[in-house]
This record gives C-alpha cells, sequence and structure tokens, in this order.
C-alpha cells in the first residue's frame, strides 16, 4: 500500500492530476482504499455506492486506471481507458497481454508504476483508440458485455 500511496503523490506531483479511489467491491474494498488513500501525502478522492453506469461514466474520464480488480480492467476498456494491473493473478496477467497493457506484478515499485503511467500517458490517445477498435477485437466485446450486464443490473435496480 506505501508504494501505491507514493505512487499516487509522484502522478500527482508530475502530472497534476488527482488520484480517485473507487472501490470495485462496495463495501469490501472500501477500507483498503481509505487506507491507502490515508497513506498519501497529496489530496484524493474517494468514490463508493456507485451504479454500474456511473461507474463506466467516471471510468471513461480517467486518464488511466490502476487496478487489482479484474473488473475494473474489463470496464475501463470497455470505455476506452488505460490501465495498469496491480496484483500478479493469472486472469489479470491473461487479459492485460491480450489487451496489450502492463501488470506490475507482485514485487511492484513505485519507479515501475510511475515508468508505466509515463509510457500511457505519452500514447494514451493511441492506446485508447486501440482499446475501442476492431484491433481489440473480442476483449472490447467482452467490455461492451460487462457494460450491458451493469446497464441492466442498474435498470433493475430503478424499477
Amino acid at each position: 500500500r506505501a508504494e501505491i500511496a507514493a505512487f499516487c503523490d509522484r502522478i500527482h506531483e508530475k502530472y497534476g492530476y488527482l488520484p480517485l479511489f473507487l472501490p470495485m467491491h462496495d463495501p469490501m474494498d472500501n477500507a483498503v482504499n481509505r487506507e491507502c488513500a490515508a497513506m498519501c501525502k497529496c489530496p484524493t478522492l474517494f468514490a463508493s455506492g456507485l451504479s454500474g453506469s456511473e461507474m463506466l461514466s467516471i471510468l471513461s474520464r480517467m486518464e488511466f486506471t490502476a487496478a487489482m480488480r479484474l473488473h475494473t480492467l474489463i470496464f475501463s476498456t470497455a470505455v476506452g481507458t488505460p490501465s495498469i494491473g496491480l496484483a500478479y493473478d493469472s486472469k489479470l496477467e491473461a487479459y492485460l497481454n491480450a489487451t496489450g497493457q502492463p501488470l506490475a506484478g507482485e514485487n511492484v515499485t513505485t519507479e515501475i508504476l510511475v515508468s508505466m503511467a509515463d509510457s500511457i500517458i505519452a500514447d494514451r490517445a493511441h492506446i485508447h483508440d486501440t482499446l475501442l477498435s476492431g484491433k481489440a477485437g473480442q476483449i472490447a466485446a467482452a467490455g461492451q458485455d460487462a457494460k450491458d450486464v451493469f446497464d441492466l443490473l442498474n435498470k433493475g435496480a430503478h424499477t
């Protein structure tokens, strides 16, 4: 968590980006996200209790995501937002390899994360277009399916 907090601080210092902690599995992820956010020296935002469409809307406006949850990576792909995978898991690794996005792995350092973010930021428009184009093919379709499921769940919550 200290490396993630230091990463947030460095990205804020370097680019002026404000870290947003967005628990995918609310409330399960809340404690970990709040603990990490509290370790940051820079200002942070925290959002929870969001509907599927609200989460997708937020993810679509992010410069990039850094995530441990596969669903966060899938939803980010669905809206064309580049991602960095934060934990080593065979599902995450396979997904990120298929979409051409980086995996930081278990022994992540602040320097590795900043380097990955620098690469994404430098080529964000191209990565965004690739994620949404036919080149991402099945992966984007899987992300769209996830978006459709989120939309259906969200509609059901309002009926």
